[in-house]
């Protein structure tokens, strides 16, 4: 997979060359990480700008959470990338929330959607419009996130909804029909007893 995700990176105009590696920021935790040697002169791509351009030609679970710009990549002495070298020039932190004062979520569905993701990605906040995976979602998380929404609503979602629907928005919204769906598909002895 980086092989693919580094050749749809370098076909884009604004960069030069690009390096893709799978690292470990917990246990069990894969986070892919991607290193971008810019095209031309000028600050270069934006993290936002390459998560854009790669959505539109990859699947959401191969676009990286992490993106640095650097202005060479380090090479072994027999000439290829030094993978390991690159590992320590990531930038720190976390990507940002765009969650602002206000941003309040607005159903108890995006309540337990947002808590369950705050939870997974170890995150203060997370605005209703965020792009879960630009904050770190990933595939095993969005396993774990199914796994957890069934706990706390008893509702088994497809795997692909938190790929189909990124934001605790449209996530909390698609939630929301399947347990209408769900409940409309009720039997009336079932109904009578969840009434009770």
């Amino acid at each position: 997979e980086p092989g693919e995700i580094e050749a749809a990176l370098t076909g884009l105009p604004t960069v030069r060359e690009a390096v893709v590696v799978a690292r470990e920021v917990g246990p069990g935790e894969v986070r892919l990480a991607a290193w971008v040697v810019p095209a031309g002169p000028g600050p270069g791509p934006e993290a936002g700008e390459l998560r854009d351009a790669l959505r539109r030609v990859l699947p959401e679970h191969m676009v990286p959470a992490d993106f640095a710009l650097v202005d060479a990549l380090p090479l072994t002495p027999s000439g290829k990338v030094d993978r390991g070298a690159l590992r320590g020039r990531l930038p720190a932190g976390e990507p940002a929330s765009a969650a602002e004062p206000g941003d309040d979520l607005e159903t108890e569905i995006e309540e337990i959607v947002a808590g369950i993701w705050k939870d997974l990605l170890r995150r203060e906040t997370i605005g209703r419009d965020d792009n879960l995976f630009d904050l770190g979602a990933h595939s095993i998380l969005a396993i774990e996130f199914t796994s957890r929404v069934f706990d706390a609503l008893d509702l088994e979602i497809p795997l692909r909804l938190p790929f189909d629907f990124p934001t605790v928005r449209r996530l909390g919204a698609a939630i929301q029909d399947l347990l209408i769906e769900q409940i409309d598909n009720l039997t009336d002895e079932e109904a009578e007893l969840l009434a009770e």
